[in-house]
């Protein structure tokens, strides 16, 4: 099917552009909860939107010696997975591009991660985490945000974590692997960068 294009300048059409050819290629959500979905985000959004590649914000994820990190394997133990790296990755992207200002520049360097829960010796071979109070989610990162100049607009280094990642009762049904860790990413950039 042909994709769908706006050729209004209304700031909610353009936002809407990518969600229905979501929707035209078959995306998985039944599709008026997708459209109700983008269309409020895009409504309160209150950000420039892209008008194209070009003025889409730019976000890097990088990890830095991920082979120390303290757990970022899904059968436990120091070091990190590639599928966990791609998929924290992914998500961190696709989150922060909807938020950012068009044309702006996200940088975030992931210095350690502790996933959230705990492998038991005895399940080892096994992708099961045990979810604890005192297992809660942490990632290490430093970020610079910077405008479409280039000039750097803030930069910091965090500790991010949630001691309280067992009560959220929308991520504890998500089913979905990593969802408390995704979590943590989405909060922390919903307070620092979305408005």
């Amino acid at each position: 099917m042909k994709p769908w294009s706006s050729s209004s300048t209304s700031p909610i059409a353009r936002c809407m552009a990518p969600v229905v050819n979501g929707v035209l290629a078959g995306a998985g959500a039944t599709v008026a909860a997708m459209l109700l979905g983008a269309l409020a985000g895009c409504a309160q959004s209150g950000q420039p939107v892209a008008r194209d590649a070009a003025d889409a914000p730019r976000v890097t994820v990088e990890f830095v010696e991920p082979e120390r990190f303290v757990d970022a394997r899904l059968r436990g133990g120091r070091g990190a997975d590639d599928s966990v790296l791609d998929l924290l990755r992914a998500h961190l992207v696709e989150q922060a591009r909807g938020c950012l200002p068009a044309g702006s520049s996200l940088t975030v360097r992931i210095t350690d991660i502790d996933l959230a829960g705990e492998t038991p010796p005895l399940l080892a071979a096994t992708d099961f985490r045990v979810m604890r109070d005192i297992t809660w989610p942490r990632i290490d990162l430093d970020w610079r945000l910077a405008d479409a100049d280039g000039t750097t607009l803030a930069a910091r280094s965090e500790s991010v974590s949630d001691m309280n990642y067992l009560r959220g009762a929308a991520v504890r049904a998500d089913g979905a692997p990593l969802r408390y860790d995704r979590a943590l990413l989405s909060g922390w950039l919903r307070r620092r960068f979305c408005p």
